[in-house]
């Protein structure tokens, strides 16, 4: 009996100092919390290009709630002046261009060819991992020449009705995958 007080008491000490789980918050929050930490770790020192890719989930599948992910983070990081964002059109132009779909992106080579194509330096990627009420929503800056990446962040996004419906909505299978 001691030794399972002693453990929950452990394991409450470790949610009291992580300060617990994540506050979820409402999807168009939730992005612009993203947009915001992205810029905010940018370099100051220099402008970076970059495109944006779809958010698919976690086995590939693309979402209604992935395109707005990705299409909000487009139009929010364009305000930025850290950033000289591809707008999404475009991208899609220089991908069907290559015959590439955006999954091909997760292959070093073939974002090489991308980023010489459409001018970029680094692309956005991220992925939605739904957990019942809630989403977690992750994206990271990959420099395309190196495959480095420059810089990641999540946020935690509520399973309200609307982003359940969304999670549902024009699911498309990413061609490419094996």
């Amino acid at each position: 009996a001691r030794i399972c007080i002693a453990v929950v008491a452990v394991c409450v000490g470790l949610v009291a100092v992580s300060g617990g789980p994540a506050a979820a918050q409402d999807v168009r929050a939730g992005v612009e919390q993203l947009a915001a930490q992205m810029t905010k770790g940018a370099s100051e020192t220099r402008q970076l290009r970059l495109a944006v890719a779809d958010f698919p989930d976690l086995q590939g599948v693309v979402s209604e709630l992935g395109r707005f992910v990705a299409s909000r983070l487009t139009t929010r990081l364009a305000q930025s002046p850290k950033f000289f964002v591809i707008e999404r059109q475009r991208l899609g132009q220089v991908l069907a261009e290559l015959n590439f779909s955006m999954s091909d992106l997760v292959d070093p080579a073939k974002a090489k060819q991308l980023g010489k194509m459409a001018g970029v330096e680094a692309i956005v990627v991220g992925s939605i991992a739904d957990f019942g009420n809630q989403v977690d929503v992750d994206a990271r800056i990959i420099e395309i020449e190196t495959n480095r990446m420059l810089f990641g962040t999540s946020v935690t996004i509520g399973k309200d009705p609307s982003v359940a419906a969304m999670l549902e909505r024009g699911r498309q299978e990413t061609t490419g995958r094996q």
